[in-house]
């Protein structure tokens, strides 16, 4: 009876792990920045910055101009807090045509590893800074699936 016991735990604990092992997938972001999806996403953001800093330039200069043609200072205070509100309202279009680019990319990125982690039949996938060891690497494959879309 004991024999039986020690026979049994044994074959559970050469069974348990094969039926408790989780298949899992590490995809390294940082890779992925250099991909042409990424680069695509970096360079509306890049044209977004730019576009702010030309109007940015085409507005100072503006008031610089008023200020060195003698304008009278109510003129002046008037243009001043024009160009602020202005400023104002660049600066937040800028940050939401920024976010909604970092949004894309995100859902893509996650769209991807999902279409990949399901063709490889992933429980899991992870970031490749988060995992210590082990994880099959499907950075190349969620690459080429972006590249897909």
């Amino acid at each position: 009876m004991l024999k039986r016991a020690f026979v049994s735990a044994m074959a559970l604990t050469l069974i348990a792990p094969a039926a408790f092992a989780a298949s899992i997938g590490v995809v390294d972001f940082q890779s992925l920045q250099k991909s042409p999806v990424a680069q695509k996403a970096m360079a509306k953001l890049n044209a977004a910055q730019g576009s702010y800093q030309k109007e940015l330039q085409v507005r100072s200069q503006k008031l610089d101009e008023a200020q060195k043609a003698n304008k009278p200072a109510a003129e002046i205070t008037k243009m001043r807090q024009q160009f602020e509100k202005e400023l104002a309202a660049l600066r937040s279009k800028g940050e939401q045509d920024a976010q909604a680019a970092t949004d894309t990319l995100q859902k893509d990125l996650e769209k991807a590893v999902k279409v990949v982690a399901d063709q490889k039949k992933m429980d899991m996938v992870f970031r490749k800074e988060a995992l210590l060891y082990g994880g099959t690497d499907i950075t190349a494959d969620v690459e080429k699936q972006l590249n897909k879309e």
